[in-house]
């Protein structure tokens, strides 16, 4: 399972991606159905690839759901963190119509 604190980030386009054990390296993905097949199509072409029982495919494919929910958690937390700040033309405007 996927231990480091950090984001793995493509070197090339410094985006988050998700890292299976052979190497092969999937772009996170926020369209979760997109993801969800990037990641089955893998847990596919390697299990025909090393010859995976059931199980073995399984974990596989748990370990990169894992590391897709462990990278969303932190981004979300990141963006967080984040704090904007408004000209004063900007904080006018939200103060007349408050969206929260």
């Amino acid at each position: 399972m996927h231990s480091e604190k950090t984001i793995k980030r493509s070197p090339k386009n410094n985006l988050p991606i998700l890292k299976c054990e052979c190497g092969h390296e999937i772009l996170l993905l926020p369209d979760l159905k997109t993801l969800g097949k990037a990641i089955e199509e893998h847990v596919i072409e390697h299990s025909k690839k090393y010859a995976l029982t059931q199980e073995e495919a399984d974990v596989l494919q748990d370990n990169l759901i894992a590391q897709a929910l462990s990278m969303a958690s932190e981004i979300m937390n990141s963006s967080a963190d984040i704090q904007v700040r408004l000209s004063p033309k900007n904080r006018k405007n939200r103060n007349k119509n408050p969206r929260d």
